[in-house]
């Protein structure tokens, strides 16, 4: 890496236009230098910073070449040096500690290829590896450490087993550019599965919300028709009146001493005997005797009305659940 290679002598001559932006930048201190990056595209910051991060010595003559303007502020320094601590300095003041991490671990990785290259697949899983060409997953491996390359091949299919390691052992030396490509096409998959998948968590939360509205119970039954698996992700998100049976009897009865008589009744005229049994047994001998009452004599009500006061208890155990009051159990079946 840049901070590990010798210190090599400098000649105005032999400049690159990234080495002299980078004298430039230092001479001119973090101040001005921020409000330069603030101009520029993050391909060119990205080169700029390996270009501060690697230099070390600039004599005073190069200096003058390179600045010419700024020659009574460079003139006070035998001197510039460069280092990984300034670009991170220039970085952090104009993008935030975040962003300069990230820049910086770039840098650090693209110089030499090491370790810590590919760490941000992590987030991806092991599975990921398994659907690339193997000679990919091979260098992928190669740049990352024992522990995390063992527990991808332990779990890999028959074939990546049989096949990856073997490359990794013969794998020659792969050009930087190479590399540098092949990261940065992985790097824009992971970009694509991420929003996908957030995509995907929106549509399940949206689909959730309507199940727990007015008429869930159509949106559900239409979801099973059209996509039983969908219905299912979206069912397991979802706590309905038909889950009260899962809850813990200390739970229920704090929820239950919050709901109305009247209401009560009217949730339990569609219940199931299941449902009936549970809240029966969790409320007073008198209430229960009132609403077994209510329920023989009471006219029929309309869904509509039911499905109404079945909501309000179901809210009352949600609400109660958001405040930690209680743990809700849902169920797992569909």
């Amino acid at each position: 890496m840049a901070e590990e290679q010798e210190v090599k002598t400098l000649t105005a001559e032999t400049l690159s236009g990234g080495q002299k932006a980078a004298i430039l930048l230092i001479a001119l201190g973090p101040e001005i230098s921020t409000e330069v990056y603030k101009h520029m595209g993050e391909a060119q910051i990205r080169q700029l910073t390996r270009e501060i991060a690697g230099l070390r010595q600039v004599t005073k003559d190069i200096r003058e070449a390179v600045f010419e303007e700024f020659y009574q502020k460079a003139m006070g320094l035998d001197y510039i040096k460069g280092s990984s601590e300034d670009a991170l300095d220039f970085l952090k003041r104009t993008f935030g500690d975040e962003k300069a991490a990230e820049f910086m671990e770039e840098v650090k990785t693209a110089e030499d290829g090491g370790p810590g290259l590919f760490d941000f697949l992590k987030n991806l899983g092991t599975d990921f590896l398994y659907e690339e060409h193997p000679q990919v997953a091979a260098l992928v491996l190669s740049h990352m450490t024992p522990e995390w390359v063992s527990s991808i091949v332990s779990a890999a299919p028959p074939a990546f087993q049989a096949d990856v390691p073997e490359r990794m052992a013969t794998m020659g030396e792969v050009m930087p550019d190479v590399i540098k490509e092949i990261r940065d096409l992985l790097r824009k998959k992971m970009s694509s599965a991420t929003k996908k998948e957030a995509t995907s968590k929106n549509r399940l939360s949206f689909l959730a919300k309507m199940v727990e509205g007015d008429g869930g119970d159509r949106v559900l039954e239409g979801l099973r028709q059209k996509d039983p698996k969908l219905a299912e992700e979206v069912r397991g998100l979802v706590f309905l009146f038909e889950d009260v049976v899962t809850i813990e009897d200390e739970s229920l009865q704090l929820a239950l001493g919050k709901v109305g008589v009247e209401d009560l009744v009217m949730a339990l005229k569609g219940a199931t005997k299941e449902i009936k049994d549970k809240i029966f047994k969790n409320v007073s001998g008198r209430l229960r005797s009132i609403l077994n009452e209510e329920l023989e004599y009471k006219k029929e009500s309309r869904k509509a009305d039911v499905d109404k006061a079945q909501r309000k208890l179901v809210n009352i155990l949600r609400e109660l659940d958001k405040s930690g009051d209680i743990i809700l159990k849902k169920t797992e079946t569909v």
